[in-house]
């Protein structure tokens, strides 16, 4: 699960039925913010769908009905060597 993209998953059986699939034509009245929550919402308009964003920046969010649902966790970045006081 570390390749762009979203991996469809049948939530009975877990099995990976696509990997980094991208969404080409987001549902357009979700056209704003990025290309990712985009295309994070319009997939989790499919009904049972659930959509979890796991961000390179470490947060995880979760997508149901083509809206926001719940946040696991927010940023995670490591601080900045630079800016550590030694």
């Amino acid at each position: 699960m570390d390749q762009p993209g979203a991996h469809v998953i049948e939530g009975a059986t877990g099995q990976i039925l696509a990997n980094k699939f991208i969404v080409s034509k987001p549902f357009p009245h979700f056209c704003f913010g990025s290309s990712g929550i985009a295309a994070e919402r319009s997939l989790s308009r499919v009904t049972g769908s659930v959509v979890i964003n796991i961000c390179v920046d470490g947060s995880v969010n979760e997508f149901r009905n083509g809206a926001f649902y719940h946040q696991y966790c927010g940023t995670r970045l490591a601080p900045d060597h630079m800016m550590l006081d030694v």
